[in-house]
């Protein structure tokens, strides 16, 4: 019984840590980024996103060099869900959240024709590197609006 406690005790300090982490992490990136003259759309789709996402980034290059696709796929999956029913999801729910007309029309198309893509590269049940390197070029024009 003691080594529940523990394992719990481990992982509700863990998930504190990241959470205190986490939060100085996205306000010093937002303040330097803020003080560099970028604008608060950009620093949100590029310094915070790919911050947050290296953590997801390093677990999936671990799972596919140890044979393990389908735990990256699903990493990667679950990140991406979980971020949009979650995050986007809990922030609604505290404060409304002003959308601006350019992000219905620039990047909800790009980001439907990256998921269709994606979605078409999966279906095999492979992504193979040629995939790959077609799923990192399409964030080219994603970063580029």
């Amino acid at each position: 019984m003691t080594d529940i406690w523990l394992a719990a005790c481990a992982i509700l300090a863990g998930f504190t840590g990241l959470i205190w982490s986490a939060d100085r992490f996205v306000d010093s990136s937002a303040a330097m980024a803020s003080n560099l003259g970028v604008p608060k759309f950009i620093i949100g789709l590029t310094v915070v996103a790919f911050g947050t996402s290296a953590p997801e980034i390093v677990v999936s290059i671990s799972a596919a060099l140890k044979g393990n696709g389908d735990l990256a796929v699903g990493n990667a999956l679950g990140s991406n869900l979980a971020n949009i029913g979650l995050v986007l999801g809990v922030t609604a729910l505290i404060a409304p959240l002003p959308i601006q007309r350019h992000l219905l029309s620039h990047e909800t198309p790009i980001l439907l024709l990256v998921t269709a893509v994606a979605g078409y590269c999966l279906f095999d049940g492979k992504l193979s590197m040629p995939e790959g390197f077609l799923l990192m070029g399409s964030l080219i024009p994603v970063l580029s609006i």
